[in-house]
């Protein structure tokens, strides 16, 4: 799954990045492409992991495919919609370091060298970001690890 979704986010940026070079309107030299790559890179595997993570956790409650997809749905719509309902009527900002579906495209916005959306840290959205994945792998584990194999 990881590899999908990596292609997936990392396909099209580094298509583009190809495309603009040989049309010699990316970047200059060959430093500041490899630097443009690493962002590219980088953002791509902040996306897939923290999704991955998240999705392979989801699945790994149930035997049942949908039931996963929509716990995955779920988990993006509830994180999204009660974390700006809280900051809309006036709760802290960094609250919205609990939204899924904010938090690795902010943290890519950054990578980018770009101003986000929110105003917190770039340190606050990489823990943020962090804690998402490493939670998720971690319930991932924890649950396939007391599997019993028997033959």
């Amino acid at each position: 799954m990881v590899p999908v979704l990596a292609l997936v986010t990392l396909g099209p940026p580094l298509l583009l990045l190809v495309g603009l070079t040989f049309a010699e309107a990316g970047p200059a030299d060959f430093g500041e492409f490899i630097g443009v790559l690493a962002r590219i890179v980088a953002g791509g595997l902040v996306v897939s992991a923290a999704y991955t993570a998240v999705s392979l956790a989801a699945a790994s409650l149930t035997e049942r495919r949908a039931v996963a997809s929509a716990g995955v749905i779920l988990v993006l719509l509830v994180s999204g919609v009660a974390t700006s309902a809280l900051v809309g009527t006036g709760f802290d900002e960094r609250l919205l370091l609990l939204n899924l579906a904010v938090v690795p495209f902010e943290l890519v916005q950054r990578i980018y060298g770009r101003a986000g959306q929110i105003d917190v840290s770039t340190v606050e959205l990489v823990v943020a970001n962090l804690a998402w994945t490493v939670g998720a792998a971690s319930l991932l584990r924890s649950r396939y690890h007391r599997l019993r194999i028997t033959r």
